[in-house]
């Protein structure tokens, strides 16, 4: 005579994390560059990131990508992997002194 038990697994998929950044930018610059922080524990899933639609801001803001490859673990396996990289661009409006607050999307 033989027993057996039912084992159960809840897979959950979450989406990846951000992380808030204070950037202090000159008053008048050409640009500045933001690197932008995120991460998802499913290194092989590849992420993108833009700002929202109609984004309403003092300044100009853009993204850009640098794509490298990485080399990681994922499961039981070990391999290089593509990460995009990503960054802001700022350009202050010019001759003022204020924060805001630019939004991002992963």
């Amino acid at each position: 005579m033989t027993s057996s038990t039912l084992g159960i697994i809840q897979v959950v998929n979450k989406p990846p994390d951000t992380y808030n950044l204070t950037a202090n930018i000159p008053k008048n610059p050409k640009f500045s560059k933001i690197d932008l922080i995120y991460y998802d524990k499913d290194i092989i899933e590849i992420l993108f990131v833009t700002l929202p639609e109609k984004l309403k801001i003092l300044g100009n803001a853009s993204i850009i990508l640098n794509e490298i490859i990485l080399n990681g673990t994922y499961l039981t396996i070990t391999a290089d992997y593509d990460w995009n990289n990503y960054s802001m661009l700022y350009k202050p409006k010019k001759d003022l002194i204020y924060s805001e607050i630019v939004p991002f999307i992963v």
